[in-house]
């Protein structure tokens, strides 16, 4: 039975039986949704600071400060929309160099390596690249954008009250997320 202490604290260690690999112990819901966090932090900063830097080097007026509050209220620029497509495109490229990531590094991304957790295949065979596409551009990337964070909150909700503590993502190619000691 799942109770709010569970949830929260998550104390108790379950392990999967991964095929070649034997028993391995599940990674907790805390330390995957602190990974998270810092994937995300580094592909939205990386966004925003290239667009930042491209906004330098162009001389975009939208980072400039103005004098008056009211110049910046009723200016309108045109780039603007521009600058928020490249943010965009950034992210999205970023999203599947993170997919990169985990196919090459087996099962690891910066956020993942940080909480030394890792994905691997239930039935232990090696992540491809587009199973990697899948689970975090087309899943957590793509699908969060367009449902506004709900299937976070989906996802949340499925790795705290399912068997093997799978998330949406991880259902969807089929890979739990373990500890590990790096």
């Amino acid at each position: 039975m799942v109770t709010m202490r569970k949830l929260i604290m998550d104390f108790e260690d379950e392990t999967v039986n991964i095929k070649g690999a034997g028993q391995e112990t599940l990674a907790k819901v805390i330390p995957r949704v602190i990974g998270y966090v810092i994937d995300r932090i580094i592909i939205w900063g990386t966004g925003i600071m290239i667009t930042w830097a491209l906004s330098i080097i162009l001389d975009f007026e939208m980072f400039k400060l103005s004098r008056s509050p009211i110049d910046s209220i009723y200016r309108f620029n045109p780039l603007q929309g521009l600058f928020s497509l490249t943010i965009f495109i950034i992210v999205f490229l970023m999203d599947i160099f993170m997919a990169y990531m985990l196919y090459k590094t087996n099962g690891f991304t910066p956020g993942k390596l940080a909480m030394k957790v890792r994905a691997v295949k239930k039935d232990g065979s090696a992540l491809t690249f587009s199973e990697s596409v899948t689970r975090e551009l087309m899943i957590k990337g793509i699908g969060n954008a367009i449902t506004s964070g709900i299937v976070n909150i989906i996802s949340l909700f499925t790795a705290s009250f399912s068997n093997e503590r799978k998330a949406l993502h991880d259902m969807s190619v089929g890979t739990v997320v373990i500890k590990v000691s790096v």
